[in-house]
């Protein structure tokens, strides 16, 4: 199924899953003015309030529950990774060094 399965913030920073495996052709991309409702969780998101580049295209990753407006107008739904970090507050993960990867083996 078509979906949105990662984006580009303004920064240019790419969140989801880019490098994923699409079925058919090119994938699609587009703009999304994300907004969601005031006092929503999500809307105290680190996204709020800007046009992230979105790709899109038939994959194999798991269906989100949500479907996104494109500033095109075309509505897509989102691949539950890219739902997880616009649906709710985000704090980027970042890798934990060698030692707790180590001691976590």
């Amino acid at each position: 199924m078509k979906m949105i399965y990662a984006f580009r913030d303004q920064e240019g920073t790419w969140h989801g899953d880019p490098d994923a495996a699409v079925l058919g052709p090119a994938p699609g991309y587009g703009p999304l003015t994300y907004n969601p409702p005031p006092g929503s969780p999500a809307s105290v998101n680190p996204f709020t309030g800007q046009t992230l580049h979105v790709l899109y295209a038939d994959t194999h990753l798991e269906l989100g529950p949500v479907h996104y407006l494109l500033d095109t107008g075309v509505t897509l739904p989102a691949s539950w990774h890219v739902h997880e970090l616009l649906a709710a507050p985000y704090e980027p993960r970042t890798a934990a060094p060698a030692t707790a990867r180590a001691a976590q083996r």
